[in-house]
């Protein structure tokens, strides 16, 4: 609730209704990568994701590159529970639909989304109810944090990281099983 607040409080968070971002940066692919232990590649990542929240509309692109073998991407757009999932033109392996989503096959995406934006994360944990769990507190580059989890609705487990002193989300890890 703490990290709620300081991002702005809850009703200012569930006013939220269109949320985009753009990135372009570099993404260490660790299990993708050339060397099993550090330094992993760096790879060149760039992409948006917009969200329509009023109209659970989403749209989602990200373009990067796997060592020595070439860029990728993919683009998923749904509106409610149906939508695709495509790899764009813009790659080595050119146009290609990879899924078509309804019903259930659309909680993978929608459960993407918030991390990729922290407050949406923030209200995720905050939603999932006797779902979320303390973990306790940690160290992380020398500052207290408080580790919280949960799991999302396509299967995922995050665990949230908040500053135990001021109260601000600090990270998050997440791990999945295909």
């Amino acid at each position: 609730a703490r990290a709620i607040d300081v991002a702005g409080g809850e009703a200012n968070l569930r006013r939220l209704r269109s949320v985009s971002l753009s990135y372009t940066g570099h993404r260490n692919m660790i299990n993708q990568s050339r060397r099993a232990f550090p330094p992993w590649d760096r790879e060149p990542a760039s992409g948006a994701v917009i969200v329509d929240r009023e109209r659970a509309r989403m749209f989602a692109e990200n373009y990067t590159s796997y060592p020595g073998i070439g860029r990728f991407g993919g683009v998923w757009a749904l509106k409610g529970d149906k939508g695709a999932h495509w790899e764009a033109a813009r790659n080595h392996h050119g146009s290609e639909v990879m899924a078509n989503f309804s019903g259930r096959d659309a909680d993978g995406p929608w459960a993407f989304i918030p991390r990729w934006i922290p407050p949406l994360m923030l209200l995720d944990a905050w939603d999932s109810g006797t779902n979320l769990r303390s973990l306790g507190d940690t160290m992380r580059n020398d500052k207290s944090m408080h580790a919280l989890a949960w799991t999302q609705r396509d299967g995922a487990t995050i665990t949230l990281l908040v500053d135990s002193r001021g109260g601000a989300f600090s990270g998050f890890e997440w791990i999945h099983d295909d």
